[in-house]
């Protein structure tokens, strides 16, 4: 009786389990569990060669998204691929056509399409090379973070980032904002990880190269480099023993940023393949939509439609686009202070309570109920693990005083919040600071650690790394 009635325990066990986890699956709770079951197990279990595993994990579940979801190409997507396929065959006409000319700081990243067809000439080359980038974008994020927290809060955090499914499943979308954000996250990984000490003052104009090849795939480097100079005052104002280090390093970082992006532009055009060579020939329409508070801040199709039939003959702007221009955000600009607040609040919905899945996931056919429950769970978890890493990131500003070399992930994903405030907006576009919002998180689950985690979780994370005035850098972590 005693063994039926145990059986009987352990069934009725399994079924409820079930049952709980059919539910809860589809609320914010299974992403708060799965990130506190992971920062649990990893306190006190340490994995080997966590870098190398973390690699593969995020390549094989990227490799299993693009293998899987099939988005058409369509959009800005379509025309960046048209053209570089062309290039491959030798066929510039693409570029000779109004959205290149308009928009000529596109020309680069069909080049990087173009020599990715080159060697293989189909869509599925370029997501093997963005499962490469994006997997490589995580791992550097956890190089960053492993010298500033405890282990497993920095393996938590990446391995957050790793499953988080906007991350997973935008490399099925041939968009320019994966290599742009690989190589921006190179540029902070150069300049304040420990990995690259012995690089001494070197890792400011290498730093300064791998932002403006990260600006010229996507122009958001300015975002960066906002991020970079809030860097440098704090690390002026904490460290007065660096300030020439400082200055010296950051003079080298901006004169390669900008002349990198002025080679490139000059040689497009010396080219012959763009005679605007990288330029962003109206860069005032990204205020037009920006600033259009019926619109939410989104396109405009109205507002293009006026604005493009005063172009020139080359497709440039005149002073009549100018005019016009004024006029249309002066007739959707707020009109009290109340509707400015709603407008911010409403733009900043739009960027980071939506998820950017769409781009990836909206041609999906939902009649299948299987597929629905699919795709509601997938956006539910990713919603409430963005929300989860948010939260917790605040929490680790808030907890303590943090040094510069910390607050960089702070100081990107507030320079982002305020520059898109004024810009246009759509979920997408978020795909950069969210990045650093997860670099964050690292630090709530070591404030969590050091407070809950007892004795096994106060193990000091590795040393942050300095920048002597004199001598070799110290490669004692």
């Amino acid at each position: 009786m005693q063994t039926a009635e145990k059986w009987l325990s352990r069934c009725f066990l399994a079924a409820f389990l079930i049952a709980a986890a059919s539910l809860l699956l589809r609320s914010s709770v299974c992403a708060i569990a799965s990130v506190l079951c992971a920062f649990t197990v990893l306190l006190r279990h340490r994995p080997k060669h966590f870098t190398l595993w973390l690699a593969a994990a995020c390549v094989l579940v990227r490799l299993l998204s693009v293998l899987v979801i099939s988005p058409p190409i369509v959009s800005d997507f379509g025309a960046l691929y048209d053209a570089a396929e062309g290039l491959t065959h030798g066929d510039r006409s693409a570029m000779d056509t109004a959205y290149f000319l308009l928009w000529a700081y596109q020309t680069p990243f069909v080049l990087f399409e173009a020599a990715i067809l080159t060697v293989w000439n189909d869509p599925m080359a370029i997501k093997l090379v963005n499962v490469l980038l994006s997997s490589g974008t995580v791992v550097l994020m956890y190089r960053i973070l492993r010298a500033y927290v405890r282990p497993a809060a920095a393996e938590t955090a990446s391995l957050a980032a790793c499953v988080f499914p906007f991350f997973v499943t935008l490399p099925a979308v041939l968009t320019n904002q994966i290599p742009s954000l690989f190589f921006l996250v190179l540029a902070v990984w150069l300049l304040i990880s420990p990995d690259t000490e012995r690089l001494r003052i070197w890792r400011f104009p290498l730093a300064g190269l791998a932002a403006a090849v990260g600006n010229l795939m996507r122009p958001e480097g300015l975002i960066v480099l906002v991020a970079l100079a809030a860097w440098a005052l704090f690390k002026l104002l904490s460290e007065p023993s660096l300030r020439k280090r400082v200055l010296a390093g950051m003079l080298a970082l901006l004169l390669v940023y900008f002349a990198v992006g002025k080679g490139a532009d000059l040689a497009v055009r010396a080219s012959g393949l763009n005679i605007h060579g990288t330029a962003n020939e109206y860069p005032g329409w990204k205020f037009v939509c920006g600033l259009n508070y019926s619109g939410g801040g989104g396109y405009s199709n109205d507002a293009w439609s006026r604005l493009s039939a005063t172009f020139d003959s080359e497709h440039r702007p005149t002073e009549a686009t100018s005019v016009l221009q004024k006029q249309i955000i002066r007739e959707n600009l707020p009109k009290s202070p109340a509707e400015w607040g709603a407008f911010m609040l409403r733009k900043a919905d739009a960027l980071w309570t939506s998820s950017g899945l769409s781009w990836a996931l909206g041609h999906i056919d939902l009649t299948s109920y299987a597929k629905n429950l699919l795709i509601s769970f997938t956006e539910t978890f990713d919603r409430s693990l963005f929300f989860t890493a948010l939260a917790l990131a605040a929490l680790g500003l808030a907890a303590r005083k943090r040094s510069a070399d910390e607050l960089m992930p702070y100081f990107v994903v507030f320079a982002a919040f305020v520059v898109f405030l004024f810009i246009e907006v759509q979920p997408r576009y978020a795909y950069l600071p969210q990045i650093f919002v997860f670099m964050g998180m690292g630090f709530g689950l070591d404030f969590l650690a050091e407070k809950f985690g007892g004795a096994v979780g106060k193990t000091p994370p590795v040393e942050a790394p300095r920048l002597p005035e004199d001598g070799p850098v110290s490669s004692e972590k």
